[in-house]
């Protein structure tokens, strides 16, 4: 599905339903983002009942999707985005010193602007000081090469574990259904029911937790036309999602300005570790 590999909002999937003609059922409008993220988080689409917001049961309608796709869907479009500062830029806090782990800042040094160990106690994060206009070159440069030739798709793929292997959502829902047919049907106590609903809540949360730390990276197969229109936050999630921590060595030159790298400037690549997180 386009919203999980990425590859669409639900901005574009609105526009793609508007153009085929489909309309919102009670008032014949257009659709727009919010209505298709509800549409596409409704249980309703993996053949599941629902009452008062709860999954009661299997429906007497055909899934439209399975259930694990449905739990991947739901943990992507309604996961919190984090609330970040304006001034912060897609590469606050991935940019690191590798003597003290501790994140560089960009500031100018010089008339260039850097990414350097600023304000920090003692002496201990040595010369870190880079360009930082050559480094995220360099950064994007590698990002962009790894989605053109699907090597985050090949690690994606090593992470996420077997279909088999995720939670039985189904099978707990079922345990709740029971649970409630005993205490319907006086085969036990309203407090040996609350006892016994507890740790099935538990299970229940955790099981979604787990599908959804599952779900595909959504990042587009055209990420480098799409990368300049990307809002900070989005820029930032995806980099976050790609790479563990940039690490820059202390400079070993002496004297004289960095090497040319063809595309990316001035920058001692020799000094860059990259640890990727997929």
């Amino acid at each position: 599905m386009d919203v999980l590999a990425g590859e669409a909002s639900l901005h574009e999937i609105a526009r793609r339903w508007n153009g085929l003609g489909v309309l919102t059922p009670q008032r014949n409008r257009l659709l727009n983002g919010t209505v298709v993220k509800a549409v596409l988080t409704n249980p309703r689409q993996a053949g599941l009942r629902v009452h008062w917001r709860e999954v009661i049961g299997p429906a007497a309608w055909p899934a439209v999707l399975d259930r694990v796709t449905h739990e991947r869907l739901v943990a992507v479009l309604t996961a919190p985005r984090p609330r970040i500062p304006p001034r912060r830029t897609p590469f606050t806090g991935l940019i690191r010193s590798a003597v003290t782990g501790l994140p560089l800042d960009r500031d100018v040094v010089r008339g260039r602007v850097c990414y350097r160990a600023h304000n920090r106690p003692g002496r201990e994060a040595g010369n870190v000081t880079i360009a930082a206009e050559a480094l995220e070159a360099l950064i994007l440069s590698m990002l962009f090469t790894a989605v053109e030739d699907d090597q985050l798709g090949e690690r994606v793929g090593q992470r996420r574990p077997p279909l088999a292997a995720l939670p039985d959502v189904s099978g707990i829902e079922d345990d709740f259904r029971a649970l409630a047919e005993d205490f319907g049907q006086g085969r036990i106590t309203r407090a040996e029911w609350l006892a016994a609903r507890g740790p099935l809540e538990v299970r229940l949360n955790a099981a979604h937790e787990a599908i959804g730390e599952t779900a595909p990276i959504p990042i587009p197969v055209d990420l480098r036309e799409c990368w300049p229109p990307l809002p900070v936050d989005r820029r930032r999630a995806i980099l976050a999602a790609v790479f563990d921590a940039v690490l820059i060595h202390p400079s070993t030159r002496r004297g004289g300005p960095a090497p040319m790298v063809e595309g990316i400037g001035r920058l001692d690549v020799d000094r860059v570790e990259v640890r990727w997180r997929v």
